[in-house]
């Protein structure tokens, strides 16, 4: 025991001292006011709380939906707490570029197979496409009014549009390459 409080007393300095003074500081202004405290608590009567909870529930109660709506007139976000006319500039609809490659003509349907070069149907693998369209339907704001043997007639407000059938000499945009030609065959006696 000796050795150790020898050991201790060697090996103390002033920084170990300052550090165990601090620590005894602390416990001290931590404990101690608890020793002190004397408190004393009352449960509120029935009475009185009854009354809290009325007050509490008046000012809590559910709001209308009416009173939500000025969410819906004003703005939050916008400083003034309006809603900003948006402005839209109406463009008109762009005239198609139709090519009319044929029409069929039966006692209940009429179709005309055409090509919009503005608004071409595409699909994958197949490239564009040829829609066929019938009497009612839309092409670029263009209503189809009339299908003739060799043209069709289109129509949107007062503008009126009609396409004749396209000529052999305007095909449909085939891609270019060598002629393909054809398997040949032989012929067994």
């Amino acid at each position: 025991m000796q050795n150790l409080l020898k050991y201790f007393l060697k090996n103390i300095n002033l920084l170990n001292i300052i550090l165990l003074t601090v620590i005894a500081l602390g416990v001290y202004y931590v404990v101690v006011p608890f020793q002190w405290m004397d408190v004393k608590y009352e449960l509120p009567s029935a009475t009185q709380v009854t009354e809290d909870i009325k007050e509490t529930q008046s000012e809590d109660r559910e709001k209308s939906f009416t009173e939500y709506l000025i969410l819906t007139e004003k703005n939050p976000f916008h400083p003034e707490r309006i809603i900003p006319v948006e402005k839209k500039e109406e463009k008109p609809l762009p005239r198609p570029d139709i090519v009319l490659y044929g029409t069929v003509i039966a006692k209940d349907i009429s179709l005309a197979y055409i090509e919009d070069k503005n608004a071409p149907v595409t699909s994958p693998g197949r490239g564009k496409r040829v829609r066929v369209i019938k009497k009612g339907d839309d092409i670029s704001g263009f209503i189809l009014k009339d299908i003739k043997p060799d043209r069709i007639v289109l129509v949107r407000g007062e503008q009126r549009m009609t396409v004749n059938i396209a000529s052999p000499s305007k095909k449909r945009g085939l891609p270019e390459g060598p002629p393909v030609s054809q398997p040949k065959t032989t012929q067994t006696d």
